[in-house]
């Protein structure tokens, strides 16, 4: 049994959530996407093997602090694996984001920005590196940063 998208939709930051279901299991994954990534990482979960649970991927035009938190607050993910690394990523220093205020092209207006701390991840071990999706998550759940083309290998590994 293959997986199949179950349903999809875009939130009021204008990011776009698929779910992915899979067989009655336990595991849910939240994969943050670089809009620039969305259709690789589409095409790549249309090809993986049946799993457990269910997979939720969340594409952002920009990598905005705001619409990354309300969709970790809206899914309280537990695990989350970030797709803008260059490769496997288990950690990463602290970041800074100037706060500025940005507006929706439906004129939601949010602030972008803060400071998040320094994270390790608890799923694998990877290089130290630089993942701004991985840094705004790690405050919400259990984080593992990555590069597209690397996706299948980690989720057919388990994490």
């Amino acid at each position: 049994m293959k997986p199949e998208f179950s349903r999809s939709w875009t939130d009021a930051f204008g990011t776009a959530l698929i779910h992915l279901e899979g067989r009655t299991g336990e595991q849910t994954i939240l994969l943050l996407c670089p809009l620039e990534h969305g259709q690789q990482v589409l095409d790549s979960l249309e090809t993986r093997p049946s799993f457990k649970g269910r997979i939720t991927l969340a594409v952002f035009e920009k990598l905005h602090t705001s619409p990354v938190q309300a969709v970790l607050r809206f899914l309280e993910p537990k695990i989350v694996l970030a797709l803008d690394a260059e490769t496997l990523t288990s950690s990463g220093d602290a970041l800074h984001i100037e706060l500025e205020k940005h507006q929706t092209s439906t004129g939601l207006e949010y602030l972008h920005g803060g400071d998040f701390p320094a994270w390790k991840s608890e799923l694998k071990t990877g290089a130290h590196g630089s993942s701004v999706l991985a840094s705004i998550a790690a405050q919400h759940a259990k984080v593992l940063a990555c590069h597209p083309n690397d996706l299948l290998a980690i989720l057919e590994q388990g994490i």
